[in-house]
């Protein structure tokens, strides 16, 4: 291997390796994707902030405990609830909140915004002692109810509705 060669390898290695303990933002096009809610799959813990702006306290928090983070098998990641309806409608997030994705169910955190509260809550959910909050990851829309929201939409009713 050429010596520019290597180098360009190392810098791509470290590009690649930074970027995958970095904060993920994630939107309606990616959420499921990536954390693979509905079914806990291979993707692990997802501690994620639905926030309506970049800075927000429990964004900046778990952007800077990524790494911790990243150490208890938990991936940290937001949503900007103004770029992401669908996926807010499908968890009926109507403020700044942040839930834990985990094994298929979600937890919501409901502690101070900070990192150690964040990562205690982690260990609390793996150990537990939080199955009273838990509820059961709704699945992603299929296009039947898709289409049955728009005819519905039309007609001037919500399916909740029917």
């Amino acid at each position: 291997m050429k010596p520019y060669s290597f180098c360009v390898f190392a810098a791509f290695l470290a590009i690649w390796i930074n970027s995958s303990v970095a904060l993920q933002k994630l939107d309606d096009d990616t959420f499921e994707h990536h954390t693979q809610a509905t079914t806990g799959s291979t993707t692990g813990s997802w501690i994620v902030s639905f926030s309506d702006t970049a800075d927000s306290k429990m964004v900046l928090e778990l952007d800077d405990n990524t790494e911790a983070l990243r150490e208890v098998y938990a991936v940290p990641a937001w949503v900007m609830r103004s770029e992401s309806p669908q996926v807010c409608k499908r968890f009926g997030i109507k403020a700044p909140e942040t839930w834990l994705f985990h094994k298929g169910s979600m937890y919501p955190y409901k502690g101070p915004e900070d990192g150690a509260s964040v990562l205690k809550f982690l260990a609390e959910v793996s150990e537990g002692s939080h199955e009273g909050i838990k509820k059961k990851t709704p699945p992603e829309p299929t296009i039947v109810d898709v289409i049955k929201e728009k005819v519905l939409g039309m007609l001037g009713m919500k399916s909740d509705e029917l």
